[in-house]
């Protein structure tokens, strides 16, 4: 069986399904971490809300931007190394970078567009990446049933997680995917009401060894860049990862959709 996680940012399959990837690698699984927003800034023109984001991270010229995509990728390589999973990258920006329509205009020009519906005109853009995932998880496993294809809930509702949750879809349907809680969203328990109370999702625990766990907090560190903007420290987030899945019983829950047949 080989394993396809995809992952919006460079960051989320390990911060999101870290200990199961390294439980599927100890056992001798076949992972691979699919990137989705993993290109770069586009060489000319960024919005004005892009270049306070710039800013705030600590790097204003807009070669710098670019190699800050190169670093992040870096990081993820080493993360990935550490759970034993494979990477694999699509050339398309993160949605601050992103534009179309008959106006040309940027999708998501502030802050609060982050979190709210996707743009109808990025429907394209879903079917390109739907494309995309399908001619990958083919070139991994010539047999369907040899391959699980796992996507975020989008829990946070931030867009670019929606697009890659609508992109799976697209190309799998629902009921074949098996969706991962995006961390750290997920810590906010009020995310998850809508699933537990449905009766046409069914959850399940991977349940963690401590070498799984250890494994998850090195690959969460390996993430240099964006350790500031969820934690204090390495240490608070070493607490604040095993915490969490200490609530779940020390494991990672996954959720699967299962229709109710109604005669």
């Amino acid at each position: 069986m080989h394993h396809l996680f995809l992952s919006p940012h460079f960051d989320d399959a390990v911060y999101s399904c870290g200990g199961t990837i390294a439980n599927l690698t100890r056992a001798g699984e076949g992972v691979t971490a699919l990137t989705i927003c993993a290109g770069h800034p586009p060489a000319n023109e960024i919005s004005y809300f892009a270049e306070t984001l710039h800013e705030r991270w600590g790097y204003k010229n807009h070669a710098a931007a670019s190699q800050m995509v190169d670093i992040r990728r870096q990081e993820d390589e080493t993360a990935l190394s550490i759970v034993g999973a494979d990477g694999l990258y699509l050339d398309i920006p993160d949605c601050i970078y992103r534009r179309g329509g008959e106006r040309n205009r940027w999708f998501y020009p502030r802050e609060e567009a982050l979190f709210a519906r996707l743009n109808g005109a990025e429907d394209a853009l879903i079917s390109n990446i739907a494309r995309s995932i399908i001619e990958i998880a083919d070139a991994l496993s010539n047999n369907p049933n040899q391959i699980r294809i796992y996507a975020p809930l989008s829990l946070g509702n931030h867009v670019d997680h929606q697009l890659v949750r609508y992109a799976a879809e697209r190309a799998f349907g629902s009921e074949t995917i098996t969706y991962y809680q995006d961390y750290p969203y997920a810590q906010q328990r009020d995310q998850i009401i809508t699933y537990e109370s449905s009766a046409d999702w069914r959850s399940k625990t991977t349940y963690l060894s401590e070498n799984d766990i250890e494994r998850k907090v090195q690959a969460v560190a390996a993430y240099k860049t964006q350790l500031s903007t969820f934690w204090e420290s390495e240490r608070d987030m070493e607490q604040a990862v095993r915490e969490f899945l200490r609530g779940w019983g020390n494991g990672e829950l996954f959720w699967r959709f299962t229709p109710r047949l109604f005669l």
